[in-house]
């Protein structure tokens, strides 16, 4: 009788046909700047696939257009999730670090969001229930740059362990880009400040973590760094103590990479950067700092980006963020760095903004 589905007609026509393809990766100015910067250092991360022969069986679902795009529209792509899984998001209280923890409350996990800001937190709980989410958003108040503040989000975490939920991911979203000071001109303390929450506080408090991720699945264990373009330390003059710390921040997950996969237990990480996003700090750079500070070109581009309109709205980060944390394998997780103007992976997530440009700004470099 005749195939239920009238597209399998189509078959043995796919499987005869043949090509060469080649990945897409498009190429931007940020993305152009920070390879240049990071092949001196002898690492790069973006680097361009070479072009692969596919299988037959691949040429067939890709012509039929059965692809992992489709599954993901339909649903199909996307694994289940459960109150049973928790991660951790720091910085949750506003910003893409609340529109993540949100997305991954949507999805039906635990999200334990991570501040000094108990109203922020209190916030975006808040947004949780009225949404109806079927997960959970449980505020944990703390100062990860502190011993003290680091194990009140183990306890937070033991504590759901005890009811049978597992440490699946963690997400290190906090960070500061302040003060804005020449490197000849910033003070000891300040300097210790930045370093302390961008980069120290990610280091220990993973380093406390890691042994409650999940020893069943494996495979779902993951930690996110967010990074920025900014790490290149090229053209942002007295933005060097966030650009320094982002530069080491990123070095954090590089070694990650190499050591935590290590063992029975493996535990992946991924470097990602989330874009120009429409954020409090992001205003603050715009137009919260003394006129002088930064070269007038550079708040130009920080003023324009944010009148034009060309920022993403958080729920776009965010919603990036949970696809490439849930859906991803581990392999693809932790390949290359995620960057979220890249269009090559935007078939498997975006589809949900239809009237958002996702298009990196130009001008900046």
């Amino acid at each position: 009788g005749e195939p239920k589905n009238p597209m399998l007609l189509l078959l043995p026509f796919a499987l005869a046909y043949g090509q060469t393809v080649r990945n897409p990766a498009s190429v931007h100015s940020g993305r152009t700047i920070l390879r240049q910067a990071q092949s001196a250092r002898g690492f790069v991360p973006f680097s361009r696939p070479s072009p692969v022969r596919m299988p037959w069986s691949q040429k067939a679902l890709d012509i039929l257009g059965v692809r992992r795009n489709v599954l993901m529209r339909a649903g199909a792509g996307r694994r289940e999730i459960d109150t049973s899984e928790v991660t951790v998001v720091t910085g949750g209280g506003t910003g893409i670090g609340q529109a993540a923890a949100l997305r991954l409350a949507k999805r039906g996990m635990s999200v334990l969001v991570v501040g000094r800001r108990e109203a922020a937190l209190q916030e975006t709980k808040q947004l949780a229930e009225e949404q109806g989410l079927k997960g959970k958003i449980i505020p944990v108040v703390a100062d990860v740059t502190e011993e003290k503040g680091r194990q009140a989000v183990v306890d937070a975490v033991e504590k759901l362990a005890k009811g049978g939920a597992t440490l699946r991911g963690l997400v290190h979203n906090a960070a500061v880009n302040t003060p804005c000071k020449r490197m000849m001109e910033i003070p000891q303390d300040e300097w210790l400040k930045v370093t302390d929450i961008n980069v120290n506080g990610p280091l220990f408090l993973t380093q406390k973590l890691y042994p409650l991720f999940g020893k069943d699945n494996p495979e779902r264990n993951r930690v996110m760094m967010i990074s920025s373009v900014a790490r290149t330390c090229t053209g942002l003059p007295a933005y060097g103590p966030y650009c320094v710390s982002k530069l080491t921040f990123y070095g954090l997950h590089l070694m990650f990479k190499e050591e935590m996969t290590e063992g029975k237990n493996p535990v992946y990480s991924a470097s990602l950067i989330p874009g120009e996003v429409d954020t409090e700090m992001q205003r603050a750079t715009a137009y919260g700092q003394d006129d002088g500070v930064f070269p007038e070109n550079l708040v130009k581009y920080w003023r324009e980006i944010q009148e034009s309109g060309q920022l993403l709205p958080p729920e776009v980060t965010g919603a990036f963020m949970e696809y490439v944390l849930c859906d991803t394998t581990p392999e693809e997780f932790q390949k290359e760095e995620w960057f979220i103007y890249d269009t090559k992976h935007h078939k498997d997530w975006a589809h949900e903004f239809p009237d958002v440009k996702i298009v990196e700004p130009q001008g900046l470099f």
